[in-house]
């Protein structure tokens, strides 16, 4: 599991591997993609992502945390959101643990 640190100091980056898998979408359609961000106490944070890397049946997403985005160690669960002409789509869901400095 990756960790990241409550509201860093310095600058952290998320990096997300995104596959079409089975489905028939061509991740070359994407035209813009966005990160769910829930966190340890329920609440539900939106988060701008950068493409790079985008294929046919791949692209890669990165975003990099700002102080607020991580505001509490705990368990945090991700997923991108991406949309197309076709309307949008949803990523695999992954997590990390945000960890505090003093703990």
């Amino acid at each position: 599991m990756t960790t990241i640190h409550v509201n860093p100091l310095s600058p952290q980056k998320i990096v997300m591997k995104c596959t079409a898998g089975d489905s028939a979408n061509d991740m070359r359609q994407v035209t813009s993609s966005v990160l769910k961000l829930k966190r340890p106490d329920g609440t539900i944070a939106t988060l701008s992502a950068i493409i790079s890397d985008q294929t046919q049946s791949q692209l890669t997403l990165s975003h990099l945390f700002e102080v607020g985005d991580v505001p509490k160690a705990g368990v945090y669960r991700i997923y991108p959101v991406h949309s197309m002409p076709t309307g949008t789509i949803r990523g695999a869901t992954q997590q990390f643990e945000a960890v505090s400095d003093f703990t």
